[in-house]
Formats: C-alpha cells, structure tokens, sequence
C-alpha cells in the first residue's frame, strides 16, 4: 500500500510556523530599509498581551553595526524599544500585572524601577514611539513604532537600531518619519499578502 502526504501535514505545517510565508517578504522589506536606513532594521509580529516574535532582521550599511541573531530570542520587555512599545499598548495595571516583580538590569540605564517605566511607557504612549538608549547594550540605541492593522490594533513593531554615537547625532524625528512610513509601507505588504 502507498502513502502520501496530504492537505494534513501541510496545515501542520503553517500551524507549526503561521509566518512562514510572509516571513521571507517581510525579510525583503527590512533588507530594503536598512539600505535606505544605513542602520540595522527589525519586524516583530504581536502573539500576545506580553509576548513578540522578531521575524525579520537586517544589518545597516555601516562597517560598525549592531549584531544580528536576535529572531526567535525572548528580549526582556522593559528593555527594548520593541518591548516598550507592547506594553504601552496596554494600560498600566496590566503592565504591572504581567511583568516581574523585579526587573533585570542589564546596564546602568536599564529602567528596573516599574514607576520609572509606567513614566516612561506614558512617552510611548503620548509619542507613538519607543526608544531604547544603552539599556540592553552598551552602544545601542534603538527607535520603534507601531504597525497597527485597519482596527488601530497593534499586529506587529518596526524597529531601527545602531550605534548610540551615530544614532544620537542625528535629528531622532527624521528616523521617526522613516520608520512610520515605512510601517505604512509594510502594512500593505502584510495586507497584500
């Protein structure tokens, strides 16, 4: 007797990994902006209240460049522009509620004080973008934005990063008018796909 594989292990499959094939289109789009950027560029999709899947990263166009490895790696929340920007979307007893009693330090300007961070997800909030500045790692600034879907529900987070030095130099509003329009751009692509 002879077996196949069927319609079955294909719905394994996507359920095994949903992103799989929107993953290498958005991994096309985050290559085009870092080339535009010059810096590094990250997509994480929102799986939960508390919880981001990085899907897509690329490194920017400059010899100094912040490292790459991060897809799939759990990020602490409190200390990362990405993580930032998913607890501001909720309201401050759920961010209590879901984060650890103690935060982490990872750095001396690491936010382990969670009134500190209520202050600081309150600019998120009121800015509708999220930076991270030597709080993970020494030399690493990051800025991200929401992409929201046609509801205003947060469905995912695009994100630059680099050098502190070089990203601090510049005018942070001109990355910031990048990065949203290219979260527009990039929700289409999400859409059409």
């Amino acid at each position: 007797k002879r077996f196949s594989l069927g319609y079955e292990i294909a719905r394994l499959g996507r359920a095994a990994d949903p992103y799989r094939g929107l993953r290498s289109q958005i991994q096309v789009f985050i290559e085009g902006l870092s080339s535009e950027l010059g810096e590094a560029t990250s997509y994480s999709v929102v799986e939960g209240p508390a919880q981001l899947r990085l899907l897509a990263e690329a490194q920017g166009s400059y010899m100094l460049s912040t490292a790459m490895g991060y897809v799939d790696r759990d990020m602490p929340l409190h200390a990362t522009a990405m993580g930032k920007l998913l607890l501001a979307d909720l309201t401050d007893d759920q961010v209590l509620t879901l984060l650890p009693e103690e935060l982490e330090r990872f750095l001396p300007n690491t936010i382990t004080s969670h009134s500190k961070l209520l202050e600081e997800l309150a600019d998120v909030r009121s800015n509708d973008y999220a930076i991270m500045d030597n709080e993970l790692e020494e030399g690493l600034f990051a800025l991200a934005v929401p992409v929201r879907d046609r509801s205003n529900n947060l469905i995912g987070v695009l994100a630059t990063s680099g050098l502190d030095q070089r990203m601090k130099s510049t005018d942070i509003t001109r990355f910031v008018g990048q990065i949203r329009e290219a979260a527009q751009r990039l929700l289409n692509t999400i859409i059409e796909a």
